[in-house]
């Protein structure tokens, strides 16, 4: 899940260097919350904050900037419970935000995952002692089944798959 938020940014930044264009300017977020309201009905109250957003150029920057900075953010989640939680949290927050404002549902998608940081966060590195990347985190125990093993390989073969397409702008 991390890698998807910090893949998304690295994408953003990426695209912005090699366009020439900055992602986070003003335009970007007017154009989205524009196409929003042209294209689906909503009520006079998102729409009334959607014109209030697109009519301050400032605050599109803001927001544009914000929901970036938490995307690269999201690897605080791995080292420790409280920033686990305050990302997760934040991100549901993101999404509901981008669905009330744009309609785009990523809601029922990604909020369930996303309660993983919130419900049982379990950190990589343990901040006050010497274990950083704990295996037990990372690995399988070392007398786990087959199926286990054959379960972390295939994590492992999503998240590869994953970051060469973020990496190389192909989408599958």
């Amino acid at each position: 899940i991390v890698s998807l938020y910090v893949g998304a940014a690295c994408l953003k930044l990426i695209a912005s260097v090699y366009q020439k264009k900055a992602w986070w300017s003003a335009p970007t977020l007017q154009a989205y919350l524009f196409g929003a309201l042209c294209s689906r009905p909503g009520d006079s109250f998102v729409d009334g904050l959607a014109r209030y957003i697109i009519e301050r150029p400032i605050l599109c920057v803001l927001l544009a900037v914000g929901g970036l900075g938490l995307e690269l953010a999201a690897p605080l989640a791995l080292v420790a419970a409280p920033f686990s939680v305050l990302i997760g949290s934040s991100l549901i927050a993101f999404h509901f935000g981008v669905y009330l404002l744009q309609g785009i549902n990523f809601i029922s998608y990604w909020a369930p995952a996303l309660f993983v940081f919130i419900a049982n966060p379990a950190p990589l590195v343990d901040l006050g002692g010497a274990t950083w990347l704990r295996r037990d985190v990372l690995m399988p125990a070392d007398d786990a089944d087959a199926l286990e093993w054959a379960r972390w390989a295939a994590a492992l073969l999503v998240l590869t798959t994953q970051l060469v397409c973020c990496f190389s702008f192909r989408e599958v």
